[in-house]
């Protein structure tokens, strides 16, 4: 770029660098601000996550590829592009190590950084247009008060950093077109080391101004080459941090269709982003892409004018698109993208296009496509911006109009400006205080902290512990989130627990096991013989390899109360997964999107329940189940054991019926049992390509009755 262009701004950029500071303190407070103080981010949803997977990618060794992270998740963890925290800061901060100390953070300077070139970038692009420096100044806070950014900034930090998406239009209207494709390819490469979206929405700028290049010049070897050769510097730079530690499949979400960009969804203010407008009822908070009333303003008045001067200059609107086609090509794509095909208005659908299964899977990497609206914001806000300059001759009246937007804009968003910079909500303490000394003992006894059910995008476990996950010391844990969850890795995690709690009867050593539900603490107090302490502190069970020895009396009492629950004859009881605690033990997973039923997972699965009355003749147990009809497995079967006692054999390859119905021995019956279930010949939807699930299925159980 330019050698002059910071010298002749250097003025302005410190201007810029201070209102940043200002900015970040009225963020996060001044006492945030400092590296050494981590409370406000390892306490809030996401912002956790992100600490929590550097402290670990911190304390570890230094792997190859430089982003692995696998400590965190264990067997499922990845790497550190694929948790929110900002690759490029994290390898580069991990060269400092030694100098950090046990708390450290520097996600605070990063949102530094995105406010101030959220303000001076803008500035840039519409003083090399203009040669205005006031209007250039004022038209860059417009885009400091875009809902989008604040949102994310105040979410997901590393999409916070939209002005890498503004330097991408920076290169394209402000660089010399000879150095064009060296810069894209730099600024391509470095979006990687902050957050896969940004690299996407910024390549298929860079590819749409190539193909409009093709377009006009009809040299096609040469479009192959400026596509190519930033394509293969962002896959090695893509191999050095770590996005290929996991395979493709793995990021794949249930987004596509359903994180979309509804037909409203720039008009609507999620609650707290407008004091005018009503929240409106249907659209995601990934399709979140509200204007504001300000820059609602601005688009249209400069709709308005556009006519005015297309009706006195029938040409106008005509040499306006042709010069602007890049960027209608862009959008378009985006745009589509967007709102997927499934066009939803309000919520509801209005149009659904099916896709081939292969082609809705690669979709799906990025499901979250709202998001891809982001850049057309933008593109529209800059375009508007330039066309206010250029229709009033008299500029004072450019830079008036563009004062009246801003202050509309605060005026509509003076809510959300409380939320953020006044109430500090976005980072309000978010997290369960432990107060029992008893965490503290933990990690000088065990090495890892493990669930006892292991998933991604964890729920009341991980937001439970988020904060102890980080502050603990543990080497290892699997209370985590990642974007590229390895769900087959993950099934066989939670398989090998059930095969060592349930043939084995122990756990491992050095680890301390968080429990899941109460079916799992069933599960293991009337299965283990490893002389296991199990501890009930700031209401989370806790299980301790060889630690019965340390359980108080108020622990025995805890424990005693666990038991099976009763089921009674003649009665159905029917299951869905958010009450699986009732009656289920190991071996159990959901069946979204229905609520209905369980499915059972892996090779056992385990119910757990009392009789009340005193039994002397054989029950007929009838299960409500159907199999997975996707596996065609010729060994597609299920041994059914009753308190170790197998007492009968079904074979599901063979079965029609959607009920399962075995007698069990009166004699065989205790106080407290335990219906196992062995299978074998299992598949999942991932081996049959159906979907990236990886669970191997046995059947969906709907309900029991005992007759």
């Amino acid at each position: 770029m330019n050698s002059t262009l910071f010298k002749n701004n250097f003025f302005f950029f410190l201007a810029y660098a201070l209102i940043a500071f200002s900015l970040t303190i009225a963020f996060l407070g001044l006492d945030n601000i400092f590296f050494n103080n981590v409370n406000w981010i390892s306490s809030f949803g996401d912002m956790s996550n992100s600490y929590n997977a550097w402290t670990y990618y911190k304390n570890d060794i230094w792997r190859f590829p430089l982003g692995v992270n696998p400590n965190y998740g264990i067997e499922v963890g990845t790497s550190i592009v694929f948790t929110d925290s900002i690759p490029l800061l994290a390898i580069f901060f991990k060269t400092f190590k030694t100098l950090l100390g046990d708390e450290f953070q520097y996600f605070s300077f990063w949102i530094y950084l995105c406010f101030l070139f959220q303000l001076f970038i803008p500035f840039l692009i519409i003083k090399k247009i203009t040669s205005k420096n006031f209007f250039a100044i004022i038209s860059s806070l417009v885009f400091l008060v875009s809902p989008i950014f604040l949102h994310r900034l105040g979410l997901h930090l590393a999409l916070g950093g939209h002005w890498l998406i503004l330097l991408s239009f920076y290169i394209n209207y402000c660089t010399e077109k000879k150095n064009e494709i060296i810069y894209f390819t730099i600024l391509i490469c470095f979006s990687a080391l902050i957050h896969a979206y940004l690299t996407v929405m910024i390549f298929t700028y860079y590819t749409s101004l190539r193909f409009l290049e093709f377009y006009k010049e009809k040299n096609f070897l040469n479009f192959i080459k400026k596509i190519t050769l930033p394509f293969l510097f962002l896959l090695t730079t893509m191999y050095i941090v770590g996005y290929f530690t996991t395979s493709p499949a793995n990021s794949i979400s249930r987004g596509y269709g359903t994180f979309n960009l509804d037909l409203v969804g720039i008009f609507d203010p999620q609650i707290i982003w407008s004091i005018l407008i009503k929240d409106l009822p249907g659209t995601t908070l990934e399709g979140f892409n509200y204007l504001g009333l300000g820059n609602i303003f601005l688009i249209l008045l400069v709709c308005v004018l556009i006519a005015i001067k297309n009706y006195k200059d029938r040409n106008y609107f005509k040499v306006l698109f042709s010069s602007n086609l890049g960027n209608i090509f862009f959008s378009l794509i985006l745009l589509c993208w967007a709102l997927t095909t499934d066009l939803t208005l309000f919520g509801e659908k209005i149009l659904s296009i099916e896709l081939n299964k292969y082609i809705f899977g690669l979709l799906s990497i990025f499901g979250a496509t709202g998001r891809f609206f982001w850049p057309i914001y933008y593109l529209l806000i800059l375009f508007s911006l330039i066309k206010i300059f250029d229709f009033f001759k008299n500029k004072n009246i450019s830079i008036l109009v563009i004062c009246l937007i801003v202050s509309i804009q605060l005026i509509d968003i003076s809510r959300a400006i409380k939320y953020y910079f006044v109430d500090k909500i976005h980072i309000s303490t978010e997290y369960k205080i432990l107060n029992s000394n008893f965490w503290n003992e933990i990690p000088r006894s065990f090495k890892v902290l493990r669930t006892t059910y292991l998933f991604n995008n964890y729920g009341s476990i991980f937001y439970n512990l988020k904060n102890y996950v980080s502050s603990s010391n543990f080497e290892k844990t699997d209370i985590t989130l990642s974007a590229a969850y390895d769900r087959e890795k993950g099934a066989m995690v939670r398989y090998n627990l059930i095969d060592q709690i349930i043939n084995k009867r122990s756990l491992h050593q050095d680890t301390a096991y968080v429990v899941d539900n109460l079916g799992h603490l069933r599960n293991m107090k009337y299965v283990l013989e490893d002389n296991t302490g199990y501890f009930f502190r700031d209401e989370i069970w806790v299980a301790l390899p060889s630690s019965k020895n340390k359980m108080t009396i108020v622990d025995e009492n805890n424990l005693k109360k666990i038991k099976p629950n009763l089921l009674h004859t003649n009665k159905t009881y029917k299951f869905t997964f958010k009450d699986r605690a009732k009656y289920l033990g190991f071996g159990w997973s959901h069946n979204y999107p229905q609520e209905n039923g369980v499915w059972s997972e892996g090779n056992i699965s385990v119910i757990m329940f009392r009789l009340k009355q005193n039994i002397n003749k054989d029950i007929l147990v009838s299960l409500e189940a159907s199999p997975y009809i996707k596996n065609k497995s010729e060994n597609y079967s299920f041994d059914i054991y009753l308190n170790d006692v197998k007492i009968k054999k079904i074979q599901l390859s063979k079965y029609s019926s959607k009920n399962f119905e075995f007698k069990i021995p009166y004699k065989l019956i205790k106080k407290n049992n335990m219906l196992v279930f062995k299978f074998k010949g299992l598949t999942s939807p991932f081996d049959t390509l159906q979907s990236p699930d990886a669970r191997k299925l046995g059947f969906l159980l709907k309900s029991i009755t005992l007759k």
